[in-house]
C-alpha cells in the first residue's frame, strides 16, 4: 500500500483498495497504521465526489531523508533529499584525498552539516547514494581504477560508509550514476537503450540496456578510456593504465594537442577553457582542434554502436558537454554509424551524477522504509547491529 501511494500520488481509501486489490476494511486499518508511523498524511478531500467526500492520503515526504554524494577528483558535492527525491539542501567542498580515513571523515562531516542546515534529526536519515570515480566491484566491496582519488582503493566502501553514516548506502561508478541521472531527470527520460559518455579530466561511459544499468562482470563495463583509439600505437606502455582513448580526448590530451599545434607544449587545464572560448569566438585554429576532438569522439561512438546499438548517446563532462562539439561529432558519427544514432549534449551538465546518486539513495531509502512497515512499525536492526 505504501508503494502504491508513492507511485500514484494522492489517493482515497477507495482508490487504494481498487489499485491494491485489498478489502476496504484492510485498507482503512493499514492507512491508520501508516499514519501512526508518520509515513502518510491527509491531503485534503476529493472534490466533486458524490456522497461523503473522500479523504485523500499521500506519503509524508518529510517522513524520511536520504543523503547523496558525487565524489570527484577535485570536489565532492553532497545533498539531502526527501522521499520524492527533491533536494532540500546541498553543499560542496574540495575532496579530501590525503588518507582514506580523512575522506570518510569528510563524508561524515558533510552529512552532519546538511542535517544541521536542514533542521533534520539523524533518526530521519534512512539511506544514501554515492558516486565514485572508479570501478566498484560489489563482490569485494572494493574500488579499482580510482586514479583521481587513489585512497578510495583502500576501503571496503559500503561496509565502512554504512558503519560511519548509520544508514544503507548504494555505491556506483559516477558515470553509471550520471546515466541514471539522465534517465531520471535528464534528456534520456524514457530511453530503454542508451549510453552516457563523460569526457573531462577522465573518460567513462554509463550503459543502460533494457532500462537497467549494465555494469559487466566486475563493474567495469563502460571503461571506454581503454579503447585503442586516438593514438598511433595503443600498445605503447605510456597509455597504461588509463587507456589510449582517455589519453587522446580527456583534458590533458586535448590540452597537449592544442599546445603542440601552437608550439607551446603543456597539459594545463586552462588551455582547454581557452580552446573552447576561442572556438566559440570563431578562431579557425581552435575550431580545427575541436573538429579533431569530435572526430575522435565519433570513432568511439561508432565502436560502441557496433556492439551495443544504443538509441541515444548523451555527451557530458567538462569537454563532452561543450555544445560546440556536438555538431561536428554528429557529422562524423553519421559517416560511421549506418543506424544514424541520436547524439545529444547533457542538459544536466555536471549535476548528472549527483542526480543519479539521489536516485540510487532513494531506492535504498524506500527499501528501508518498506522493511520498517513490514516489521509492523518497529525499528529494524539494520546497520552495525544498531536499531533504527
Amino acid at each position: 500500500m505504501l508503494e502504491t501511494i508513492l507511485h500514484e500520488g494522492s489517493l482515497t481509501r477507495a482508490d487504494i483498495a481498487r489499485l491494491s486489490g485489498l478489502s476496504k476494511p484492510t485498507v482503512s486499518s493499514v492507512v491508520a497504521a501508516l499514519a501512526s508511523y508518520g509515513l502518510v498524511t491527509e491531503a485534503g478531500q476529493l472534490a466533486g465526489s458524490l456522497g461523503r467526500p473522500g479523504v485523500l492520503y499521500e506519503v509524508n515526504r518529510q517522513a524520511g531523508y536520504l543523503i547523496a554524494y558525487d565524489l570527484g577528483g577535485t570536489k565532492v558535492r553532497a545533498g539531502l533529499a526527501d522521499l520524492f527525491g527533491a533536494v532540500v539542501v546541498e553543499t560542496s567542498a574540495p575532496t579530501q584525498r590525503d588518507t582514506a580515513q580523512g575522506l570518510v571523515a569528510q563524508l561524515e562531516a558533510l552529512k552532519d552539516e546538511l542535517l544541521a542546515t536542514a533542521g533534520v534529526t539523524e533518526a530521519a536519515l534512512w539511506g544514501g547514494g554515492l558516486g565514485v570515480p572508479g570501478v566498484y566491484d560489489p563482490e569485494t566491496d572494493r574500488i579499482t581504477a580510482a586514479y583521481n582519488v587513489p585512497v578510495l582503493e583502500e576501503l571496503e566502501l559500503i561496509a565502512t560508509l554504512q558503519q560511519r553514516l548509520g544508514v544503507r548506502v548504494m555505491v556506483d561508478n559516477d558515470v553509471n550514476l550520471a546515466a541514471l541521472g539522465e534517465w531520471w531527470r535528464g534528456i534520456a527520460a524514457g530511453a530503454e537503450h542508451f549510453v552516457a559518455v563523460s569526457i573531462g579530466t577522465g573518460v567513462g561511459m554509463g550503459v543502460v540496456l533494457n532500462g537497467d544499468i549494465y555494469r559487466g562482470s566486475r563493474g567495469g563495463a563502460g571503461e571506454i578510456g581503454l579503447l585503442p583509439l586516438g593514438v598511433e600505437d595503443p600498445f605503447d606502455p605510456a597509455h597504461r593504465p588509463r587507456g589510449p582513448f582517455e589519453g587522446a580526448v580527456a583534458s590533458a590530451g586535448l590540452a597537449a594537442r592544442y599546445g603542440q599545434r601552437q608550439g607551446t607544449p603543456g597539459t594545463d587545464p586552462d588551455r582547454v577553457r581557452e580552446l573552447f572560448a576561442k572556438a566559440r569566438a570563431g578562431d579557425a585554429f581552435a575550431l580545427a582542434v575541436v573538429e579533431e576532438e569530435a572526430r575522435q569522439v565519433a570513432l568511439a561512438i561508432a565502436a560502441v554502436s557496433a556492439v551495443l546499438d544504443p538509441q541515444l548517446v548523451v555527451l557530458g563532462g567538462g569537454i563532452g558537454a561543450q555544445k560546440i562539439l556536438l555538431e561536428p561529432t554528429r557529422r562524423f558519427a553519421r559517416q560511421l554509424v549506418p543506424q544514424n544514432v541520436r547524439v545529444e549534449v547533457s542538459g544536466l551538465g555536471d549535476r548528472a551524477a549527483f542526480y543519479g546518486a539521489v536516485a540510487a539513495g532513494l531506492k535504498v531509502t524506500r527499501e528501508a522504509l518498506f522493511d520498517t512497515v513490514r516489521n509492523d512499525g518497529r525499528p529494524v536492526a539494520d546497520v552495525g547491529g544498531e536499531e533504527r
